[in-house]
């Protein structure tokens, strides 16, 4: 299945059990002018604030895009809003796991990070390209491009080649042009035939109609 694969803005995906958007980063400071974006300076440390946002990584919140943490009077934007790096994204907060959230350049949103499907309410956790964790986005990001056995195509590369029905793969037909599920013999077919294919060692599975069968 091809899905949309993303790309991190600024820094890395946050890891799984990272610290929140409260936490200190390795800057050391005196002023709060000497903390990079929004974050402050505290016992000379800068930090970010934490809030919550949208879990499905794609919208906007009703909050105008940040979110205030009164324990520092500081402000992160939360999941669904517009970021220039990670470190802008609120890393906790509704919707949002201990992977933290990601800037993401395709749409340049924070998403909630994710490592399953199941994470998501969008139901679709998207590769980030170089990563190990995903992204929540929107389930057409994850909807597969291929064309399942019957339907229609024009090459073979068209067809999905893996799926719970899919064993062998999946080739395309120039007699109907449509997408057939590979196969090696008729009884792993649910119509009975698998189509003899000259100068292969595989079949198609298909009508016998018209057809020799393996």
């Amino acid at each position: 299945m091809i899905v949309q694969r993303f790309i991190v803005v600024g820094v890395v995906v946050v890891g799984v059990g990272a610290l929140a958007c409260a936490g200190p980063t390795a800057d050391g400071c005196s002023t709060d002018t000497d903390c990079k974006g929004n974050r402050v300076c505290i016992s000379g440390t800068c930090v970010d604030g934490t809030g919550s946002g949208d879990d499905g990584g794609s919208q906007p919140t009703t909050d105008g895009g940040s979110n205030t943490d009164t324990s520092i009077g500081n402000t992160c934007d939360p999941v669904g809003t517009t970021c220039t790096t990670t470190t802008s994204c609120c890393q906790t907060g509704v919707g949002i796991s201990a992977a933290g959230a990601v800037c993401i350049s395709n749409d340049n949103l924070c998403h909630a990070a994710c490592t399953t499907d199941a994470e998501c309410t969008s139901g679709c956790c998207a590769p980030v390209e170089g990563q190990s964790l995903g992204v929540c986005a929107e389930a057409s990001d994850c909807a597969p491009t291929c064309v399942a056995p019957g339907g229609g195509c024009s090459l073979s590369t068209d067809c999905c080649q893996s799926g719970a029905t899919i064993p062998y793969g999946a080739t395309c037909l120039t007699d109907d042009y449509t997408c057939h599920d590979i196969c090696y013999a008729s009884s792993e077919c649910t119509g009975g035939c698998c189509i003899e294919l000259q100068g292969l060692t595989y079949g198609a599975c298909g009508t016998p109609t018209g057809h020799a069968c393996l």
